[in-house]
């Protein structure tokens, strides 16, 4: 019977740690957990940590599962383009604050594109 090649050896070593640590990895994997299907939490497993009471669905970053923040357009009413001015002149100092208020009124709204 002839020697085995040494590089055979540690090659051979190397898949079975390889798959040892795949196989180590996937077991460990957390399949007991909540995840946000969009709408609302779902059981995946059994989880043992109670349902998260953060809100779960459109428009908010969840965990565990990462899904991208989705906006939604909300249309803006009574809009005119000298509400979106503030007239920060000297003399006009004093009504700084009345201006400032006029903007904690408006909507949240995000531009796409050139349209509003």
């Amino acid at each position: 019977m002839t020697k085995p090649n040494p590089t055979t050896i540690v090659l051979s070593i190397l898949c079975i740690l390889l798959l040892a640590t795949t196989v180590v990895l996937f077991l460990r994997k957390d399949g007991d957990t909540w995840v946000c299907n969009g709408i609302e939490w779902v059981k995946h497993g059994n989880p043992s940590a109670l349902k998260p009471a953060q809100p779960c669905g459109e428009g908010v970053a969840t965990s565990p599962t990462i899904n991208p923040v989705k906006y939604t357009e909300f249309p803006i009413n009574n809009y005119s383009s000298s509400t979106t001015e503030i007239d920060i002149s000297y003399n006009n100092i004093k009504s700084l604050p009345s201006q400032i208020d006029r903007f904690t009124n408006l909507q949240v709204f995000i531009l796409k594109g050139n349209k509003l």
